[in-house]
């Protein structure tokens, strides 16, 4: 029991490790001005001379920065729209706090005129909305991803763990395959788990600049590595200690297979308890009889077979 207590243990430290090593690497980061293409910042400079590309840059939703194409893509449906309009109030036309990223056609139809309470609602809901779903769309990708990588690390590791169990005489094939696609599996899991959450951490605000993304990555890498040659030497001293102490698992049961049931000796299905008055049938090992059913006192066969018989002689 200790023996399995420590194997699991040693496991989830090492999809901890597992998990932390590639979910900074592949996770759906969303990046700075700087790091976008050129065609993003030349776009936010034609939109208002006199306001900062940057500033510019925060009013997109951060699901959307994950990929410059799709920040091309949401400059190019929307507007730079002013709430308090600019022919009203000149001093507010550089203000970021008066200027947001509003559809085309909802900008131009409103024309000059002032937006409304809930129009500046809808376009934040609108630019909400966006931002969720390209967000979602960055998390399943690079939870796919960390998926594979997960699977990817994990499988040569339990490979090698299981092939010394299985010649050591420590574990049988089916067992091994099971165990194996198992943690395979589990791996898998843990990947998707660390590029989600890591992701779900960006998307929420906090900045995963490469100063930290790096660090975490080589930690987890660092420790999930010695996690790794752990298991394989556990697996290699329970072989030791078993070939000592002379057990060996016993092999699998070949043996020819079970006969299917012959007619008759299945289950009995349970009777109704009331019934009307009609031929019983008794079950037995080969065949059905058939008795019929009648108000007389019961008697074993052969008495009544002669009782019977005499009847018809005296009748005769």
């Amino acid at each position: 029991m200790s023996t399995r207590q420590d194997r699991s243990g040693i496991l989830a430290r090492s999809r901890l490790w597992l998990a932390g090593a590639v979910g900074p690497r592949l996770a759906g980061l969303p990046q700075t001005l700087t790091q976008m293409p050129a065609d993003v910042r030349v776009t936010l400079w034609s939109r208002a001379a006199d306001i900062h590309p940057k500033a510019l840059y925060d009013l997109i939703p951060t699901g959307v920065k994950t990929s410059g194409n799709d920040v091309l893509t949401f400059l190019a449906k929307r507007d730079l729209s002013h709430i308090q309009s600019k022919y009203f109030r000149p001093d507010l036309a550089n203000d970021i706090k008066n200027v947001l990223f509003e559809r085309s056609p909802w900008n131009r139809s409103r024309s000059i005129r002032n937006m409304k309470p809930w129009e500046v609602a809808r376009v934040r809901l609108d630019n909400l909305a966006e931002g969720v779903l390209k967000g979602a769309r960055a998390t399943t990708i690079a939870a796919a991803r960390g998926a594979l990588a997960g699977a990817l690390m994990e499988l040569p590791v339990t490979a090698a763990e299981n092939i010394i169990l299985v010649r050591g005489s420590a574990k049988t094939k089916k067992e091994a395959l099971t165990d194996a696609g198992s943690d395979v599996g589990k791996g898998a899991a843990a990947g998707a788990a660390g590029a989600i959450v890591v992701t779900g951490i960006a998307m929420a605000g906090v900045p995963m600049a490469p100063a930290v993304v790096i660090p975490v990555t080589v930690v987890g890498g660092t420790l999930y590595t010695w996690s790794a040659a752990k298991r394989i030497w556990r697996a290699r001293a329970r072989v030791a200690e078993l070939a000592k102490l002379g057990i060996e698992v016993p092999p699998p049961r070949t043996g020819p297979p079970a006969l299917p049931p012959r007619a008759g000796q299945g289950r009995r299905r349970t009777r109704r308890r009331f019934y009307p008055q009609r031929n019983r049938q008794y079950r037995f090992p080969r065949q059905s009889l058939t008795i019929r059913a009648t108000s007389s006192v019961r008697r074993p066969m052969r008495k009544a077979l002669e009782c019977r018989r005499s009847a018809r002689s005296t009748t005769g």
